[in-house]
Protein backbone atom coordinates (compact mmCIF):
# COMPACT_ATOMS: atom_id res chain seq x y z
CA UNK A 1 0.00 0.00 0.00
CA UNK A 2 2.97 2.50 0.78
CA UNK A 3 3.82 2.02 -2.58
CA UNK A 4 0.32 3.37 -3.79
CA UNK A 5 0.87 6.52 -2.77
CA UNK A 6 1.77 8.21 -5.70
CA UNK A 7 -1.03 6.43 -7.51
CA UNK A 8 -3.87 8.04 -4.87
CA UNK A 9 -1.90 11.15 -5.09
CA UNK A 10 -2.66 11.81 -8.76
CA UNK A 11 -6.14 10.17 -8.59
CA UNK A 12 -6.60 12.90 -5.63
CA UNK A 13 -5.18 15.76 -7.87
CA UNK A 14 -7.06 14.68 -10.95
CA UNK A 15 -10.62 14.35 -8.96
CA UNK A 16 -10.51 16.48 -5.73
CA UNK A 17 -14.45 15.62 -5.26
CA UNK A 18 -14.38 11.92 -5.04
CA UNK A 19 -14.25 11.15 -1.31
CA UNK A 20 -13.20 7.60 -1.99
CA UNK A 21 -10.11 9.03 -2.81
CA UNK A 22 -9.95 10.82 0.04
CA UNK A 23 -10.07 7.20 2.27
CA UNK A 24 -7.43 5.37 -0.09
CA UNK A 25 -5.39 8.08 -0.21
CA UNK A 26 -5.21 8.44 3.16
CA UNK A 27 -4.96 5.39 4.02
CA UNK A 28 -1.45 5.37 1.88
CA UNK A 29 -0.28 8.98 3.63
CA UNK A 30 -0.79 6.58 7.09
CA UNK A 31 1.35 3.70 6.03
CA UNK A 32 3.66 6.14 4.51
CA UNK A 33 4.20 7.68 7.93
CA UNK A 34 2.13 10.57 7.25
CA UNK A 35 -0.61 10.20 9.96
CA UNK A 36 -2.30 14.01 10.33
CA UNK A 37 -2.30 14.35 6.59
CA UNK A 38 -4.28 11.11 6.56
CA UNK A 39 -6.42 12.07 9.72
CA UNK A 40 -7.43 15.11 8.24
CA UNK A 41 -8.54 13.47 4.69
CA UNK A 42 -10.60 10.65 7.07
CA UNK A 43 -11.93 13.13 9.04
CA UNK A 44 -13.10 14.91 5.74
CA UNK A 45 -14.89 11.85 3.92
CA UNK A 46 -16.52 11.09 7.43
CA UNK A 47 -18.29 14.48 7.73
CA UNK A 48 -19.35 14.36 4.35
CA UNK A 49 -20.52 10.42 4.74
CA UNK A 50 -21.98 10.85 8.34
CA UNK A 51 -24.79 8.23 7.63
CA UNK A 52 -22.19 5.78 6.23
CA UNK A 53 -20.39 2.86 8.20
CA UNK A 54 -18.31 2.06 5.42
CA UNK A 55 -15.61 4.01 5.92
CA UNK A 56 -14.67 3.26 9.89
CA UNK A 57 -15.13 -0.66 8.73
CA UNK A 58 -12.95 -0.24 6.17
CA UNK A 59 -10.45 1.43 8.02
CA UNK A 60 -10.61 -0.73 10.97
CA UNK A 61 -10.36 -3.73 8.81
CA UNK A 62 -6.99 -1.93 6.70
CA UNK A 63 -5.31 -1.15 9.75
CA UNK A 64 -6.13 -4.49 11.15
CA UNK A 65 -4.55 -6.13 8.25
CA UNK A 66 -1.33 -4.39 8.11
CA UNK A 67 -1.03 -5.41 12.32
CA UNK A 68 -1.75 -1.93 13.62
CA UNK A 69 -4.25 -2.92 16.46
CA UNK A 70 -4.80 -0.19 18.52
CA UNK A 71 -5.19 2.03 15.70
CA UNK A 72 -7.88 -0.13 14.52
CA UNK A 73 -9.31 -0.26 17.65
CA UNK A 74 -9.52 3.53 17.07
CA UNK A 75 -12.10 3.45 14.20
CA UNK A 76 -13.56 0.14 14.79
CA UNK A 77 -14.81 1.66 18.08
CA UNK A 78 -15.79 5.12 16.56
CA UNK A 79 -17.66 3.47 13.86
CA UNK A 80 -19.73 0.90 16.46
CA UNK A 81 -20.64 3.92 18.57
CA UNK A 82 -22.18 5.92 15.76
CA UNK A 83 -23.68 2.92 14.61
CA UNK A 84 -24.60 0.32 17.08
CA UNK A 85 -26.42 -1.77 14.60
CA UNK A 86 -23.25 -2.86 12.52
CA UNK A 87 -22.58 -6.27 12.96
CA UNK A 88 -19.78 -6.43 10.94
CA UNK A 89 -18.02 -3.32 12.94
CA UNK A 90 -18.71 -5.41 16.18
CA UNK A 91 -17.63 -8.56 14.64
CA UNK A 92 -14.25 -7.18 13.65
CA UNK A 93 -13.82 -4.95 16.77
CA UNK A 94 -14.42 -8.56 18.48
CA UNK A 95 -11.34 -10.07 16.17
CA UNK A 96 -9.28 -7.06 16.97
CA UNK A 97 -9.79 -7.27 20.77
CA UNK A 98 -9.10 -10.97 20.28
CA UNK A 99 -5.78 -10.41 18.74
CA UNK A 100 -4.79 -8.14 21.54
CA UNK A 101 -5.58 -10.58 24.16
CA UNK A 102 -8.50 -8.69 25.32
CA UNK A 103 -10.78 -12.09 25.53
CA UNK A 104 -13.45 -10.54 27.92
CA UNK A 105 -13.74 -7.49 24.69
CA UNK A 106 -13.95 -9.30 22.48
CA UNK A 107 -16.74 -11.73 23.65
CA UNK A 108 -18.67 -8.67 24.69
CA UNK A 109 -18.33 -7.54 20.92
CA UNK A 110 -19.66 -10.77 19.69
CA UNK A 111 -22.12 -10.92 22.58
CA UNK A 112 -23.30 -7.46 21.21
CA UNK A 113 -23.87 -8.50 17.82
CA UNK A 114 -26.37 -11.78 18.94
CA UNK A 115 -28.52 -8.87 21.18
CA UNK A 116 -29.78 -7.59 17.50
CA UNK A 117 -28.80 -10.28 14.93
CA UNK A 118 -29.48 -13.46 17.30
CA UNK A 119 -28.74 -15.74 14.31
CA UNK A 120 -25.36 -13.97 12.85
CA UNK A 121 -23.33 -17.05 12.05
CA UNK A 122 -20.25 -15.24 12.21
CA UNK A 123 -20.69 -13.94 15.60
CA UNK A 124 -22.09 -17.58 17.17
CA UNK A 125 -18.85 -19.12 15.64
CA UNK A 126 -16.44 -16.57 17.07
CA UNK A 127 -18.35 -16.92 20.62
CA UNK A 128 -17.79 -20.68 19.96
CA UNK A 129 -13.88 -20.78 19.20
CA UNK A 130 -11.07 -18.32 20.28
CA UNK A 131 -10.63 -16.60 16.91
CA UNK A 132 -7.23 -15.61 15.89
CA UNK A 133 -6.95 -14.48 12.12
Amino acid sequence: MKQALPYFERAYFYNPDNSDHWLYLGLAQFLSGRREDAYHLWRKRMSHHLEEDFAYRFLGAELYRQGLFEESVRFLQNGVGKFPQDAEGWILLGKVYSNLGLEKEARDCWRRVLDFDPVNKEARECLSKRVKD
